[in-house]
């Protein structure tokens, strides 16, 4: 048949096509986990060797945490945007404190303003994780939630540039605030 001849003919001609530079690192896919998100979260915590940016809604997870602080007290540079919210503060005097510079708090809802409802993290400027799993022991064992790993780097930028943007609100609401004072 005419179909399997021209089948075959764009097969080979599919296959002899150089997709990609020889050594070039291979393209990894999102993907994205309904189960076990904290367990692979911490793995590329603890493979970390730069810094670990975080925009989370709510962070109470202990075990979370205590991965942080040692990794900041490895020399990472560890830079996290909370939701200003009582619960985010009950790590305060056990981690937050321990770890100075590193926090910057979203206001608390302001007349026309919401909240910092994110939930994303980026790993060495490489990989992006983010979807709708909090830093919560429910999120971890209760909810069901959705978090996918990322490292394509322009998505990565993309993160990056909002969580930049983020802390420039923080820093320019923080500056407005002590004019007032």
């Amino acid at each position: 048949y005419q179909w399997q001849s021209d089948y075959k003919e764009c097969k080979a001609i599919l296959e002899s096509l150089k997709l990609r530079d020889e050594g070039a690192p291979e393209v990894e896919l999102s993907k994205t986990y309904f189960q076990n998100q904290k367990e692979l979260l911490l793995k590329d915590w603890s493979d970390a060797n730069l810094g670990i940016w975080i925009s989370q809604y709510l962070f109470m997870d202990h075990e979370l945490a205590d991965k942080l602080l040692m990794k900041y007290q490895e020399g990472l540079t560890i830079m996290m945007i909370l939701q200003d919210d009582e619960k985010n503060h009950q790590l305060q005097e056990s981690h937050w404190d321990k770890m100075p510079c590193s926090i910057w708090w979203f206001p608390k809802k302001i007349q026309g303003r919401g909240i910092n409802h994110h939930k994303f993290c980026i790993i060495d400027g490489q990989v992006l994780w983010h979807g709708s799993f909090n830093f919560t022991w429910s999120a971890s064992n209760l909810n069901q939630e959705a978090f996918s790993r990322n490292a394509n780097i322009a998505n990565v930028r993309e993160f990056s540039t909002e969580f930049t943007r983020l802390r420039r609100f923080i820093d320019e609401e923080e500056r407005a605030r002590k004019s007032i004072s």
